[in-house]
């Protein structure tokens, strides 16, 4: 079987947890056997082969106003034009048919496909290649791909993104399987009117490979502290703010707060100076098996329906315990009571009402670590993760097949 991996971005450039998943998807087809290539964008122009850890990757240069990755942010009206003409952009699709030209893949696996646009499926329709649609946000509903505006979730698409996502719903009927990496983000699509036609709709949970044992880290040492702990994004929809006002407004003496990772320069300067507080830690970039080896509770407070983000079972993969929102697909991976707790973001004082249980419940946690890493096992589970896939693409070949072979006789 020979895959072609289409994503928006590649390593080295990683945009988010996305990237890395797909980074070891494509290893770890590899390792049974699977022949695969990776299609991406770059800086560059035009179409450069490149080779990552073995894997044949071809980068396409962006025919878009600028590459869509880097700290710089653009102006408004630059990113406005961008989008439009994202909304379909014919220009990328003969990169698609040059790349499918050279590997002839027998499938294509599409996952993040900002800067493709969905004219990626509609050249994977006409080289004949079926397609399996990844779906790891919300980028099919929102050019932004969060569906999240005024510091919360948007309960129906605005004006601008049904314009912007008009012909997006009847092209999703080309695919031939449709992935969430969440169940959440299945049904949302699914409830939107998309992917009516796609004869195979799944959910498949994301793992992480590490290349260490995070069972065989050491926890954190019990000093008297009660130490939580926040690692991703500094951004606004992450909820960063949310966590810090509600711990900087009732914190217990032997509370600590770390938090890991960067945001914009301007944003994360302003929360540095608001909440300034001795308890309180800014880590920066941190390696996970620092950050998780250092906490006694990892804090997901997200506001927007974050699919299914990563660092929640990672946490319970080092056997800590996580706060996550009721939103997305978070309710996915943790058991009230055993594995964290669930806290409702615009209830009133939700999230501190679950600080104050966990902390209260700190010891029975820390001697519960064993059992919090046999519960998020799965999310190591390498082999059966690949095993689904493969699985699956074999279903969307042997479904083209048989759509092919009637096509055959009726014409």
């Amino acid at each position: 079987m020979k895959v072609l991996i289409v994503s928006s971005l590649y390593a080295p450039y990683i945009g988010g947890g996305a990237e890395i998943i797909i980074q070891e998807h494509a290893a770890a087809l590899r390792k049974i056997g699977v022949e695969v290539a990776v299609l991406s964008i770059g800086p560059q122009s035009g179409l450069v082969k490149d080779e990552v850890d073995g894997v044949a990757v071809w980068r396409a240069g962006i025919r878009n106003v600028y590459f869509h990755h880097g700290e710089n942010r653009p102006p408004g009206w630059k990113r406005s034009v961008w989008h439009l003409r994202d909304i379909y952009n014919p220009f990328m699709k003969p990169y698609v048919r040059q790349a499918v030209q050279e590997f002839k893949p027998d499938i294509a696996s599409c996952h993040n496909i900002t800067g493709w646009s969905v004219a990626a499926w509609d050249a994977l329709t006409e080289c004949r290649v079926p397609i399996v649609q990844v779906l790891h946000d919300q980028y099919l509903l929102c050019p932004k791909s969060t569906m999240f505006r005024d510091h919360a979730p948007c309960p129906r698409q605005c004006f601008s993104c049904r314009l912007m996502r008009l012909p997006h719903a009847a092209k999703s009927n080309q695919v031939r399987a449709v992935v969430g990496v969440s169940q959440f983000v299945v049904n949302k699509l699914l409830d939107f009117g998309y992917f009516k036609k796609t004869p195979i709709k799944e959910c498949i949970h994301n793992i992480r490979d590490f290349p260490f044992d995070p069972a065989a880290m050491p926890s954190r040492k019990d000093d008297g502290n009660v130490v939580f702990g926040f690692i991703g994004t500094l951004a606004p929809n992450k909820g960063i703010e949310l966590l810090l006002d509600s711990f900087t407004r009732c914190a217990q003496p032997e509370w600590r707060l770390l938090v890991a990772g960067t945001g914009g320069s301007e944003y994360e300067a302003m929360l540095k100076g608001r909440y300034a507080d001795e308890r309180i830690t800014f880590l920066g970039r941190c390696a996970q098996a620092d950050f998780f080896t250092g906490v006694d509770i990892t804090i997901t407070p997200s506001l927007w329906e974050d699919t299914f983000p990563t660092v929640v079972f990672e946490s319970m993969l080092f056997g800590v315990p996580v706060i996550g929102s009721r939103r997305g697909g978070i309710p996915e991976m943790i058991v009230p009571g055993k594995t964290g707790l669930l806290f409702t973001p615009g209830h009133s004082d939700s999230l501190l009402e679950a600080m104050h249980k966990l902390a209260d419940k700190i010891d029975h946690f820390r001697s519960s670590r064993d059992a919090i890493i046999r519960h998020a096992s799965p999310f190591r589970d390498q082999k059966g993760w690949t095993e689904r896939w493969y699985r699956l693409y074999q279903r969307a070949l042997s479904d083209n097949a048989s759509l092919e072979s009637r096509s055959l006789k009726l014409s």
